[in-house]
């Protein structure tokens, strides 16, 4: 027997004796029930490891907030005795409260919710601490010292925020969890039952089949030989891989079948390769079509701009000839605004190039409010802010901030100051109104513009450079941080 042969499964199978093939089949089905049960214990040890480990963040989070209770006790006996024991038992929790963080954070940042709430309560802690170690060197009922206790305690306030926030999530994030887990263990119980009743249903497929695979290669030879004699050339082969002489008849039936169904396979090439080249002509067809329509968009997104600019000049010439030169004005600063729209976002700018833009901005909202609006932008004398770059945009944002919670909502308007001026390595860059301020909830809300500001300004000087502090009846000051020395980035 060649070699291809004996490897063949069909071809062993029917070699075998009817009871090596009875234990083969008994033994299969044993090995499958025992895969079966394997399956069901490695599924229940994986919940429980999931449960427990849901169960262990849960239980960091709380030790995390008894520790953070412990140390803000430790900070308030100083607060009430002076006792200088407490204030060394404050210092001495950092640690503590610090690993309680990286457990947290290596446990629990499971979602972008849990992330964002986890990097909350890093800063919080570092400020916390900051704050609360300056008590100490400040003296008490000063001034300087009730700001700096009241600034501690409202800085754990928000870390109990922070805490009962990420707990919450924790928690909703375990009750999915464990509505997942029901739903899969019961479906463990369906595959569980439904294999055996699919091992029970097989067996018998199979007792019957083999009774079949005795009588059926005898049927379909009988079958096939009398279609080739009624005269159907599209008989197909028999595919029997036996070795027996039921096997050697079905060899010599393909032997006579082959060279019918050889020109039967010749005529279906022929066609099926008309056929793809008749599919390949449409589809290039059709890419020729694509391509035509793309070049139409690519020329028509290129004639919307100049279009655009060509009206505005247009305009812009009308009222001049109408001599009209608070709105010729107007129509100059839309302009430069609109054709600063269209540098790439992705890119930076020179500050000088920023100031200019937001110089526009704010004569078209001055025509706008009037005298509710006043603005000024001051710059250090000498500072080179050609050579400052910063991402496109990071100003205008700002400042329309600023019109929306400080201008807009009161009629007697509101004044914003802007100041640039560099100190040491860095330049400062300032933007403060006098309006109302913001609420804890307005800043959280305060627009897409904003966070896009702050995101893009960190990605690029990294964080701590974008800064805002509002508080009710305070007015809002906005504070970035840009190196002084730096190349184009």
């Amino acid at each position: 027997m060649p070699k291809n042969r004996r490897l063949n499964p069909k071809i062993w199978w029917y070699s075998l004796s009817l009871q090596t093939k009875l234990l083969s089949i008994f033994s299969f089905f044993v090995i499958v029930i025992s895969l079966l049960n394997t399956y069901t214990l490695a599924t229940a040890f994986s919940y429980l490891g999931t449960f427990q480990g849901d169960l262990r963040r849960s239980v960091g989070i709380h030790a995390f907030q008894s520790d953070l209770d412990q140390s803000h006790g430790y900070f308030e006996n100083y607060a009430m005795s002076g006792n200088s024991e407490n204030m060394e038992q404050f210092y001495s929790s950092s640690p503590t409260l610090w690993a309680r963080w990286n457990e947290v954070n290596r446990d629990s940042a499971t979602s972008q919710e849990a992330i964002f709430e986890i990097r909350a309560a890093y800063y919080g802690l570092r400020a916390y601490f900051e704050t609360g170690e300056s008590v100490a060197h400040l003296e008490p009922s000063g001034p300087e010292y009730i700001g700096a206790l009241l600034r501690t305690r409202r800085i754990y306030d928000y870390l109990r925020d922070y805490l009962q926030e990420l707990q919450r999530i924790r928690l909703r994030e375990g009750a999915e969890l464990l509505e997942v887990q029901t739903a899969q263990v019961r479906q463990t119980q369906c595959i569980s039952y439904g294999s055996l009743i699919a091992l029970a249903l097989i067996l018998s497929i199979i007792g019957s089949r083999f009774a079949k695979s005795l009588s059926q290669p005898i049927q379909t030879l009988a079958t096939r030989a009398s279609q080739i004699a009624q005269g159907d050339l599209t008989t197909p082969d028999i595919n029997s891989p036996r070795g027996d002489e039921i096997g050697i008849l079905a060899q010599a039936f393909n032997r006579m079948n082959q060279n019918i169904h050889s020109m039967v396979e010749s005529l279906k090439e022929k066609v099926d390769i008309e056929k793809q080249l008749f599919e390949d002509e449409r589809k290039i067809i059709e890419m020729n079509r694509s391509l035509r329509e793309a070049q139409f968009l690519n020329l028509q997104a290129q004639i919307s701009p100049h279009f655009f600019f060509n009206t505005l000049n247009t305009i812009s010439r009308m009222s001049m000839f109408e001599k009209a030169p608070e709105t010729l004005k107007l129509i100059q600063s839309l302009t430069a605004i609109f054709r600063y729209t269209l540098v790439d976002r992705s890119k930076t700018m020179g500050l000088k190039e920023e100031l200019e833009i937001l110089t526009e901005y704010l004569h078209i909202q001055k025509t706008r409010y009037g005298e509710r609006l006043r603005a000024s932008i001051e710059v250090e004398p000498g500072l080179d802010t050609s050579q400052i770059y910063l991402p496109v945009f990071s100003l205008q944002p700002l400042v329309e901030n600023s019109i929306k919670y400080a201008v807009e909502p009161r009629e007697e308007g509101a004044l914003i100051e802007v100041k640039i001026h560099r100190k040491e390595e860095q330049v400062l860059i300032t933007l403060w109104d006098d309006g109302p301020g913001l609420s804890s909830e307005s800043q959280a809300g305060s627009g897409i513009g904003l966070r896009n500001v702050q995101s893009r300004l960190e990605m690029s000087f990294g964080p701590g450079c974008f800064a805002i502090h509002s508080q009710p009846e305070g007015g809002t000051l906005v504070t970035l941080k840009i190196p002084a020395t730096q190349e184009e980035l």
